[in-house]
């Protein structure tokens, strides 16, 4: 059984060493998309690839969203270059926790009835507690406390690699959240203990960071991105930071205590070895750098379209003319 690892990263140098040293024994091989990133993320990667890692590391600078595009081609390649019987699709912060699979990911797969196209996991929070110790370079022995995982919904898949042969027209929705075969969802089997320990915030400042980078490739996205509501979950902190920045610089948000939520003391298992490439970075200044070199790529995207179509052109040479009386 071959096993083909499926990722797409933006700026997470942060996490991605670990992400890779974690999944290494649990995946043949691991295939990630660079979305353009501007901090040391492709430089870990390279030197992971160097160091022996089985990654292929490839790149695409689009400014828009077009998640579901590039999912579900990552997972064609998977299953034609590399023979995949399994994709396992991931983000750069979920880690695949197999703590209630004593068995291990590869054995839980095989078992997996045949009438099964997609395995459904639950993907559970950690959160940067106050108890964390800040010094601890790697992730997932940083953040230890948990959401308590209880009627939580599957929310992520990893798919058969025979549903990218012609025979199926399937997509791999945004978010590796569905499969989708002539446009109908497929339903994922969920009889499992396997489950995905999720760092979605590792500091404030990669969250602001992270949050306007995704409100911004959305907005920036045709309308037929636009219209699915996919930056719902980036809309209230990009609005704080846009109409009321204070509102973030409190306690709440920047040394939350999470005392409203019931936490679980419940660290990963993790598995990949001390960090070698990953280096210590302010957040505070990492979040200023990789915003303003996406608005610089924002920018020179604008005028490349400018310059290399005419009918844009026109149609933004006519804005420069259209005034409003304010007062």
């Amino acid at each position: 059984m071959t096993l083909i690892g499926i990722t797409k990263v933006l700026n997470e140098d942060d996490i991605v060493e670990a992400f890779i040293r974690h999944h290494a024994a649990m995946v043949d091989h691991h295939l990630i998309l660079d979305n353009g990133s501007t901090d040391e993320t492709v430089n870990i990667l390279k030197a992971l690839k160097d160091e022996g890692f089985k990654i292929s590391v490839f790149q695409n600078r689009c400014s828009f969203f077009n998640e579901s595009s590039y999912n579900t081609e990552l997972f064609k390649h998977a299953r034609n270059a590399l023979g995949a019987d399994w994709a396992i699709l991931l983000d750069t912060d979920e880690f695949i926790n197999t703590s209630g699979v004593p068995q291990g990911l590869r054995a839980l797969l095989e078992s997996v009835p045949e009438t099964e196209a997609c395995l459904g996991l639950k993907n559970v929070t950690y959160f940067d507690h106050p108890a964390d110790n800040a010094a601890e370079p790697i992730v997932p022995l940083r953040m230890r406390y948990r959401e308590k995982p209880a009627g939580l919904a599957l929310s992520k898949v990893f798919v058969r690699g025979g549903l990218a042969t012609p025979a199926f027209n399937t997509t791999i929705e945004a978010g590796q959240h569905e499969v989708l075969i002539d446009g109908e969802m497929i339903r994922p089997f969920g009889d499992h203990a396997l489950s995905l320990a999720h760092y979605y915030r590792r500091s404030a400042w990669q969250t602001m960071s992270k949050s306007v980078l995704g409100y911004l490739k959305v907005t920036a996205s045709p309308r037929s991105e636009r219209d699915k509501t996919r930056a719902v979950h980036y809309n209230d902190v990009f609005r704080f930071m846009r109409d009321d920045p204070a509102h973030l610089f409190g306690p709440g948000f920047m040394t939350p205590d999470y005392a409203e939520i019931d936490l679980e003391l419940d660290p990963l298992p993790y598995r990949g070895g001390p960090l070698r490439y990953t280096p210590v970075t302010d957040p505070r200044f990492k979040a200023i750098r990789v915003l303003t070199a996406f608005a610089e790529q924002l920018a020179q995207a604008h005028a490349h379209f400018i310059d290399t179509n005419e009918g844009v052109r026109l149609q933004a040479e006519q804005q420069t003319y259209r005034w409003s009386h304010l007062f």
